[in-house]
């Protein structure tokens, strides 16, 4: 079993071990050097002026704990303080870590989870019960300049940690892997294989628009709208769920939504496109609005 480990020391931050096994990481909670050191929530403008001043032997040391987490299949990482926790994610190996300072590390497995969803996913495991929500809100460890894309919030068997997170995973490889032909409006021509009926002028025609660089889709359905965030590598795509306005609508709206939350990938056909559930069972078809 490869073991090595990892010491990050900032300024006057407490230092930052980890110690990696093959397969497991473990954290010592207490050494997490961009917790101890404080966060606050920045500007836009501030945001860009603290990163600048992260030193290059600041950016180097994070690099190699993400790196280092990587290396072990961790997709996902949340922290938080009050007390000092972290999360990971390891999508591959469908397994949830939680460490929380002064209690043993829980592993949760995900492989009942149609879908791993850092957004929003909800999991019960056992005697364990874990809320992930992770809302797209820039976040700084003000001591190192480190931006986080997330603010999260974790329930974690009645207890709530509030930190902030961010994806691991190469972002170029999951950009190069998503056709940017996505990025565009859809209207819907089909619910579970079968072509909607489109000669009635009174009834809707209910509409998807997806914008790959926020990951965020907007919908209308008839009367009502939505718009939500989605997940997206590959061929895989979902919706976690959403709100939406609740006036009557008649027409496609239900089967249109209930779609959109069994969607679990798609297909993209020059301008159309598929969306499938889980099964590989197709539940919506669009063509793309020129």
């Amino acid at each position: 079993m490869n073991i090595f480990a990892i010491e990050l020391n900032v300024g006057s931050c407490l230092p930052l071990k980890l110690i990696v096994m093959k397969k497991i990481v473990f954290i010592i909670p207490i050494l997490l050097f961009f917790v101890s050191c404080g966060t606050t929530k920045k500007t836009n403008s501030e945001t860009t002026e603290i990163s600048k001043e992260m030193s290059a032997e600041v950016k180097a040391r994070i690099e190699q704990r993400d790196d280092a987490f990587r290396n072990e299949g961790i997709d996902f990482l949340a922290i938080g303080d009050n007390p000092e926790w972290i999360l990971t994610i390891n999508g591959e190996e469908q397994l949830l870590m939680i460490n929380v300072s002064g209690k043993e590390a829980i592993r949760i497995s995900l492989s009942d989870v149609d879908h791993i969803n850092y957004i929003d996913m909800h999991v019960l495991s056992g005697g364990d019960e874990v809320q992930l929500i992770s809302k797209e809100e820039e976040t700084i460890d003000r001591r190192t300049g480190e931006v986080f894309p997330y603010k999260v919030t974790v329930n974690y068997n009645g207890q709530t940690y509030v930190g902030f997170g961010k994806e691991l995973k190469m972002a170029e490889e999951s950009i190069a892997e998503v056709p940017m032909q996505l990025n565009d409006i859809w209207a819907l021509i089909a619910v579970d294989g079968k072509e909607i009926d489109l000669s009635n002028k009174d009834i809707y025609q209910p509409s998807l628009q997806l914008n790959l660089k926020k990951k965020e889709a907007i919908g209308l359905t008839d009367c009502n709208n939505f718009q939500t965030k989605f997940i997206i590598e590959g061929d895989k795509i979902s919706f976690p769920p959403f709100a939406m306005t609740r006036r009557y609508c008649e027409g496609y709206e239900n089967v249109f939504v209930k779609g959109i939350g069994n969607t679990a990938s798609y297909k993209l056909d020059g301008m159309t496109l598929y969306f499938y559930d889980k099964d590989g069972k197709e539940v919506l078809r669009f063509k793309k609005v020129d």
